[in-house]
């Protein structure tokens, strides 16, 4: 019998900062109903690169002489080199007793939690995303618990009816959107997906197109056009596939809707690497083909690689009364549902994907932003045409800041900024989020990952570190500088919660030590950076941030900027 519940994601594989992101919806949607019907509190169980007494990535795989990679997002490993080593320092935070409800398990974390005796419930969002809300898969190391998910299998039938509904609605409903496509008929199309991606990974390799022209030359032997359909997430990441694409004369890159692509009858084969895509394009009555695999299969016979389609079920505590009464004891639950099902679980996680393409709310919603953004950016150029305008220095100078947070900067943007850098004389760089980013959804993360170190040091049981440390800037009076610095902000946090004054040294040390540890290059700004050096601009590096100047340098030159 399970005396604890752990909900996780892939601590095993995937870096600190995703399975945080994963990991914290996941336990706010199944704490209660897990309560509810064990009698048994859940707790969230992530993997540590600094702290000294939770579960580290690091000393796991070092066990088993493995250097771990920490920037990789996946990183892959060999599930059969990993010794009893690693398995028994394993054990010593998760036990026999421990039930894993994990978020997207790889298969090799699977295998290892099989092999140390540890029972898992994985969950995968399910390939076939245009139903009235979002679909899981669900599969378990244990049969009994198999077994019982098959209480609650979503049945297939009902794909086909949603795809028919698309596919007829794409020529006769509220949006006729197949006049508008040309596609030659009995042509093929080619899904990419993420250059980083579990589901492409194989052997440590993350598969591409590239490593598929045999195959995809044979389709344009085979099909009249091949079309590529490349990520929706990439812009500039894959243009090495795009040039192999553009020179195959069979092909070319087509940038339409999914869900128009495979409601056209034109399109005859559907092919990817491992794409949902694939698994929906049967329910539209194409061929299809699979490079790789199709991240799980859908099946009611128990095995690693099956899993079994749960719609809103495991959002109660029957759904998990039913599944967990072979490992623990449950008490009954009412079975309920929502009211009305659509959109529940994709409201909520916002997980939209393409399918504005496929509801008429959503589309509207969609098409309701835009206008605002438009008349946004309308009323802000009214505005700044009244502003005076800033006198114009006689040195022609360039300052690099990219706001968009993202590392997926368009190739037309970098371009852009290129052709200024070329007309200046001096280019000018922001340092944080321009030339360095950190390895974390927002920068106040890091403190969350400090709390346990910060606790010690200061000794006294504290809440949140993170809102202590970011309320410390107000705690500061009188300061001589235009910036608070980082030591005169831990004083104040010192002085308020009257420990002794060293401590402050330590804290601030502390926290340089987890920022030279998650801060990287910032490949966009990168790029910039040494495309204004060859071409010989005088570069200027600038900083409102309260680091030292030392310390700043020093990560700078960790990451070639310097």
């Amino acid at each position: 019998m399970i005396t604890k519940i752990y909900i996780t994601s892939d601590f095993l594989m995937t870096k600190e900062k995703e399975q945080f992101s994963n990991v914290k919806w996941l336990y706010e949607l199944l704490k209660r109903p897990l309560e509810s019907c064990t009698g048994l509190d859940s707790s969230i169980f992530t993997s540590s690169l600094t702290a000294v007494d939770k579960f580290s990535r690091i000393a796991f795989f070092k066990n088993s002489s493995i250097e771990l990679d920490i920037h990789k997002t996946q990183f892959y490993y060999d599930d059969e080199v990993i010794n009893d080593n690693s398995l028994s320092y394993l054990t010593k935070f998760i036990d026999k007793k421990t039930l894993i409800v994990g978020y997207e398990l790889s298969e090799q974390t699977r295998r290892l939690l099989s092999k140390a005796g540890i029972n898992y419930i994985d969950i995968w969002l399910h390939p076939v995303r245009f139903l009235d809300d979002v679909l899981f898969g669900f599969s378990s190391n244990n049969e009994e618990i198999f077994n019982k998910l098959n209480n609650f299998y979503y049945p297939t039938e009902t794909y086909w009816m949603y795809a028919d509904r698309l596919r007829i609605g794409a020529f006769k409903g509220w949006k006729r959107v197949i006049d508008n496509i040309k596609v030659k008929p009995n042509s093929a199309l080619f899904v990419g997906q993420t250059l980083e991606d579990k589901a492409v990974c194989k052997n440590g390799n993350m598969l591409n197109l590239l490593d598929f022209k045999k195959e995809f030359e044979q389709l344009g032997s085979q099909y009249s056009k091949v079309y590529y359909s490349r990520h929706p997430f990439l812009k500039t990441e894959d243009q090495h596939i795009i040039k192999y694409v553009e020179s195959c004369s069979f092909a070319s890159v087509i940038d339409i809707p999914t869900y128009h692509l495979l409601s056209h009858p034109n399109i005859a084969k559907v092919v990817t690497i491992s794409s949902s895509v694939a698994t929906e394009a049967k329910y539209f009555d194409k061929e299809t083909e699979f490079l790789y695999r199709p991240v799980f299969n859908e099946s009611n016979k128990f095995d690693i690689r099956s899993y079994i389609p749960i719609f809103q079920d495991f959002m109660t505590s029957h759904f998990w009364s039913v599944i967990l009464s072979p490992i623990v004891e449950t008490k009954p639950c009412a079975k309920i549902e929502f009211i009305h099902k659509k959109d529940k679980i994709r409201d909520m996680l916002g997980f939209y994907w393409s399918y504005k393409q496929i509801d008429k709310i959503e589309h509207m919603r969609n098409w309701l932003l835009a206008v605002d953004r438009k008349l946004q950016n309308y009323i802000s150029g009214s505005l700044n045409k009244t502003l005076p305008k800033m006198p114009v220095t006689e040195t022609n100078q360039v300052k690099i800041v990219i706001k968009n947070k993202s590392e997926k900067n368009s190739l037309d943007g970098l371009s852009l900024i290129k052709k200024k850098i070329d007309k200046a004389e001096v280019v000018s760089f922001d340092i944080f989020d321009t030339l360095l980013v950190r390895d974390l959804d927002v920068p106040n993360d890091i403190f969350d990952l400090m709390h346990d170190k910060a606790a010690k040091l200061i000794g006294t049981p504290i809440t949140s570190f993170r809102e202590e440390r970011f309320n410390a800037r107000k705690l500061v009076v009188n300061s001589p500088g235009e910036e608070i610095t980082i030591d005169q902000r831990y004083q104040a946090l010192c002085n308020k919660l009257n420990i002794k004054k060293n401590i402050a040294n330590k804290l601030t040390a502390l926290e340089l030590e987890y920022e030279f540890l998650f801060c990287r290059k910032r490949d966009a700004g990168f790029e910039l950076y040494q495309y204004a050096k060859k071409r010989g601009k005088k570069v200027i590096i600038t900083s409102d941030i309260f680091f030292k100047k030392d310390f700043i340098e020093k990560l700078l030159i960790k990451n070639g900027l310097c």
